[in-house]
C-alpha cells in the first residue's frame, strides 16, 4: 500500500484522475476516467471505481468486515469486488465495505456506512449518518433520508421513500437466544413510504405503495395501498387516488 501527496499504485496510469493529498490506493484497484478522489481517501484491494464517480474526503472503500471476539455471528473475508458505478458520489467520511455495489448515478451523503455485500440500485439517494447492514438489497430510485438504520439482508424495492430516523429490526429475541439464528428482516415493497422515526419490527412487509405514518411502530404486515399509523400501527384508510397518481409515487 502506497501513500503520498499525489498517490497512485503501479497498476493505475490514468491521466484524467483528480486526487487530493494523502490518498491511499492499494493493489488490485480499478479506476475509470474522470474520477475525483478527495483528500485522505483510502481504497483497499478489490475496488472498482467507474468513470465520472466522485469520492469525497476521508472516504474508505473496500474495507473487510471485522467483529469483536464475542460476536454472535463471526464474519469471513469477502472476495467479491466493491463497485462504485459511474457518476455516483460518495460523501465525506463514508465507509463502503468489501463486496458492496453502488449503482449508477447514486448519491451517498456524508458519514454513511454501507456494509459488505449490500447492493444499491441506480439513482438512489442515501442521507447522512445512515447505517446499512450487510447483505441489504436496495432498489432503483429509492430515497433514504438521514440517521436511518437499515438492518441486514433487508429488501427495499424500487421507488420507496424512507424518512429520517427510521429504524428497522431483524432479531425478534434481541440477542438473548444465541442458540439459533432468528434474523428475519423487514421488506419494503415498491413505492412504499415510511414516515420519519417509524420502527419496523422483524419480518414485517410493507406492501406496494403503502404508507406508514411518522413515529409508528409496525408489528404486522401493512397491505398494499393502505395507510397505517400508530403504536402499534393499524390500517386506517386507503392511499388516496391523488397520491397513487402522483408522479412521485409511480414505480419506474
Amino acid at each position: 500500500m502506497a501513500t503520498s501527496n499525489s498517490s497512485t499504485n503501479k497498476g493505475i496510469d490514468n491521466k484524467s484522475l483528480t486526487q487530493g493529498v494523502g490518498v491511499v490506493i492499494s493493489d488490485d484497484v480499478e479506476i475509470g476516467d474522470n474520477v475525483v478522489l478527495g483528500n485522505y481517501v483510502v481504497i483497499h484491494p478489490g475496488v472498482t471505481i467507474e468513470s465520472g464517480a466522485m469520492i469525497q474526503d476521508f472516504v474508505v472503500l473496500g474495507r473487510q468486515p471485522k467483529t469483536g471476539k464475542k460476536s454472535t455471528f463471526p464474519v469471513k473475508n469477502i472476495d467479491a469486488r466493491t463497485v462504485i458505478s459511474r457518476d455516483s458520489q460518495i460523501g465525506t467520511g463514508s465507509i463502503i465495505y468489501r463486496g458492496a455495489k453502488i449503482g449508477r448515478d447514486c448519491f451517498i451523503a456524508d458519514q454513511v456506512i454501507i456494509r459488505e455485500s449490500t447492493i444499491v440500485g441506480e439513482e438512489t439517494g442515501i442521507g447522512p449518518q445512515t447505517n446499512i447492514k450487510d447483505g441489504a438489497r436496495i432498489g432503483k430510485q429509492v430515497k433514504i433520508q438521514d440517521h436511518c438504520h437499515i438492518t441486514e439482508k433487508m429488501i427495499i424495492e424500487d421507488g420507496s421513500f424512507i424518512g429520517p430516523g427510521v429504524i428497522t429490526m431483524s432479531d425478534k429475541y434481541m440477542g438473548r437466544d444465541k442458540s439459533i439464528n432468528m434474523q428475519n428482516s423487514p421488506t419494503i415493497r415498491a413505492g412504499a413510504s415510511i414516515g420519519g422515526q417509524a420502527t419496523l419490527l422483524p419480518g414485517v412487509t410493507i406492501g406496494q405503495l403503502a404508507i406508514v405514518g411518522a413515529g409508528s411502530v409496525v408489528t404486522k404486515d401493512v397491505p398494499a395501498k393502505k395507510v397505517a399509523v400508530g403504536v402499534p400501527a393499524k390500517v386506517i384508510k386507503d392511499v388516496s387516488d391523488k397520491q397513487l397518481n402522483d408522479s412521485s409515487c409511480q414505480i419506474h
